[in-house]
């Protein structure tokens, strides 16, 4: 068997067993280590089951950008020993404002409410990141791993 990432990072799988001459894409997002094996990280569908129950990763972005606080938005899989979600949001003058005045838990539980509203409590964001701006890259994609900087325990204050 033989595997590889693609530049979408898709883990791509080569196998004598497969009824495939090429190899095929399986649809979840991988690292190739060193040794040569892998590390999946999340699907490439950002369609996800956690705690049991499917979560549709752009439904709750979509959701969560249309509370009037947030301009843009990002949720992204935090792995660990039990995954989670993280949200990303940078916030309009008025949820600035609040964030300043009521702080970040009151913030983060008034957003956790707005989308309580359309996806189950076991699926919610349980961290969260208000930066200024998403940390889009030169090309004004999005990239993964700059979200996942925002969680890092040592960058953050």
């Amino acid at each position: 068997m033989h595997i590889a990432v693609d530049a979408a990072r898709i883990l791509q799988v080569r196998s004598p067993f497969a009824d495939a001459d090429a190899p095929v894409a399986t649809g979840d997002l991988a690292e190739v280590t060193a040794d040569g094996h892998f590390r999946l990280r999340g699907r490439a569908d950002r369609i996800l089951k956690l705690e049991g129950k499917r979560v549709a990763l752009p439904a709750m972005e979509q959701q969560l950008a249309e509370h009037p606080w947030v301009t843009a938005c990002a949720i992204v899989l935090l792995p660990g020993q039990r995954d989670h979600l993280g949200a990303v949001a940078s916030l309009s003058a008025a949820g600035q404002q609040a964030l300043a005045t009521e702080g970040r838990r009151a913030m983060a539980d008034r957003l956790r409410t707005h989308l309580l509203a359309h996806f189950e409590r076991v699926t919610l964001p349980r961290r969260w990141r208000f930066p200024a701006a998403l940390p889009y890259n030169e090309r004004g994609k999005l990239p993964l791993d700059a979200l996942l900087r925002l969680f890092d325990e040592a960058a953050t204050p």
